[in-house]
């Protein structure tokens, strides 16, 4: 009879084992497609250019956005300056783009954000926890992720490096498209 207790209590803690990994292979999302996470920052949706390296198909992993990074877009969409308000306003449409690419894996990431936390220290925490890259053109930011040890992945570094290589004496045309807002624009 003990054989019979003991080997039923064997199968239901193997049983619950399996279960509990299965479960955690399905909801964490740098398993699912057997890559990292990707935190993407506030300053990177205002920027804009992800849309353009999304679209090319050079992020094959998961991007994930903090609801810290939304509600930082939010606040900044209610700004009275017109500039933050239209920059925050295209961050949230780049997110929204971003979740509409079929190929593009975005999530947003429910992270307990509480408002005496800053954005910033938020995706360090959230960085070393899930052992996630971060995406960001935050100078700062990646000065403070590199000393302590998170990969950054910069737009601006890799903006550079694409960047075409002009010989002295070539010349080039270069147009203005658009008057400024301001008189010295």
């Amino acid at each position: 009879m003990e054989y019979i207790i003991i080997t039923t209590l064997v199968l239901i803690a193997l049983e619950t084992s399996y279960l509990t990994w299965r479960n955690y292979k399905e909801t964490n999302p740098a398993t699912r497609k057997g890559g990292r996470l990707i935190l993407v920052d506030t300053s990177v949706l205002i920027d804009g250019r992800i849309i353009s390296v999304a679209q090319s198909g050079f992020i094959t992993d998961t991007l994930a956005v903090p609801r810290s990074v939304i509600g930082e877009l939010q606040f900044l969409a209610d700004n009275a300056d017109h500039e933050k308000r239209s920059r925050a306003r295209y961050g949230l449409d780049v997110v929204k783009e971003l979740q509409n690419m079929e190929h593009v894996d975005l999530m947003i990431l429910q992270d307990g954000s509480k408002a005496e936390d800053g954005v910033d220290e938020r995706l360090l925490t959230l960085a070393k926890q899930r052992n996630a890259a971060i995406c960001t053109i935050d100078y700062n930011l990646n000065k403070v992720a590199s000393v302590e040890g998170i990969q950054v992945l910069n737009i601006n570094e890799l903006a550079q490096t694409l960047r075409m290589a002009y010989l002295p004496g070539e010349r080039m045309l270069l147009e203005l498209v658009q008057k400024g807002q301001d008189g010295h624009q």
